[in-house]
């Protein structure tokens, strides 16, 4: 036997039902079967909006001050990890140019400078 799924609604349309309550003075009742939903979903509804839960276009879920940060950093050890490998794969391409990763560490100059002239 299949499951129903249950249906969900979009704040755009809860809002609609919430106005044509307030706005036009119709029943919950004539709302719902106008709508094709139950009274008491719009009832709901109505309290939501009354209450100011009730936003078109408000997200699901309300993000944290603290889950922001963590994303933002999460952005940032991603961005300095591949900063690492970059610099990773430009050492084992040049080996014999090791001596030139200090410099590239302290500035950001290029083209990098000449080579030591051994003694």
């Amino acid at each position: 036997m299949e499951r129903l799924r249950r249906r969900q609604f979009t704040a755009e349309f809860k809002l609609e039902a919430a106005r044509y309550v307030l706005d036009q003075g119709m029943s919950f009742a004539e709302v719902g079967k106008r709508l094709g939903v139950l009274p008491k979903l719009v009832r709901d509804w109505v309290v939501k909006y009354e209450a100011g839960e009730l936003v078109a276009g408000a997200p699901k879920l309300r993000v944290t001050t603290e889950q922001m940060e963590l994303s933002e950093l999460r952005q940032e050890v991603q961005r300095l990890r591949m900063e690492r490998d970059i610099l990773k794969k430009l050492f084992l391409q040049s080996p014999d140019q090791a001596w030139y990763w200090p410099v590239l560490a302290a500035t950001d100059d290029f083209p990098p400078p000449a080579p030591p002239a051994s003694a």
